[in-house]
């Protein structure tokens, strides 16, 4: 997933450098990233958010 190796370059990057600059720097890039490249990455996109938060939903009254 590009996305993803995109998101694990910008934890390291802030993880290394928690400047203001270096923050904003990252978000504009993820920022542009993603309005670049939500037509062809709407796949990545959805199991980025919104797989993950399910993952860690508690199971629903219906399961059990």
């Amino acid at each position: 997933m590009p996305a993803s190796i995109l998101l694990e370059r910008i934890v390291r990057s802030t993880q290394d450098d928690d400047s203001p600059e270096n923050i904003q720097q990252c978000v504009e890039e993820t920022y542009n990233f993603f309005v670049r490249y939500t037509p062809i990455l709407s796949k990545d996109i959805y199991q980025l958010f919104f797989e993950e938060v399910n993952e860690q939903v508690p199971c629903s009254s219906k399961e059990h």
